[in-house]
């Protein structure tokens, strides 16, 4: 059984970056000021808010576990609410691996299943070599090439 679980890494650092933008946004909030620039500061104000949103719904939604077996996958969600989802090896499509970056630092592996894509990327992820091997060896002949 393979498990990849996220790494802690990018857990403090999307929380972190999270609540950096809650800190600019009430700075911004509590050092309000009518006479200068109002469009502007309302613009920065709202600003931070999204972004500092979106940075904490991303971390969520990354913060999965991988359970990989001989029959197929369980994906453990902890956001919105707990629950999980069982994928078969035999209703997998497609997969394949993006790497970019210098020296092809940052690898992506996109799992393409009937009714659902997952993504799993080996800065984010442990075992996520381990999960490649198991697919190069069992799933070679649903690997497809990638596409720019």
């Amino acid at each position: 059984m393979i498990i990849c679980t996220p790494k802690p890494a990018l857990r403090n650092a999307l929380f972190t970056l999270a609540i950096g933008g809650l800190g600019i946004w009430l700075y911004l909030i509590l050092n309000f000021n009518l006479q200068a620039g109002f469009w502007l500061q309302l613009i920065g104000i709202w600003l931070a808010l999204f972004l500092s949103i979106l940075v904490a719904v991303i971390a969520l939604r990354k913060n999965f576990v991988l359970l990989a077996d001989r029959s197929g996958i369980e994906i453990q969600y902890k956001f919105p609410r707990r629950h999980s989802i069982k994928l078969f090896w035999h209703s997998l499509q497609s997969w394949h691996e993006v790497r970019t970056g210098r020296g092809n630092a940052y690898r992506q592996l996109q799992l393409i299943f009937n009714s659902q894509k997952v993504y799993l990327a080996n800065l984010e992820h442990s075992n996520y070599d381990d999960l490649l091997t198991w697919l190069q060896k069992n799933a070679a002949n649903k690997r497809k090439p990638v596409k720019f």
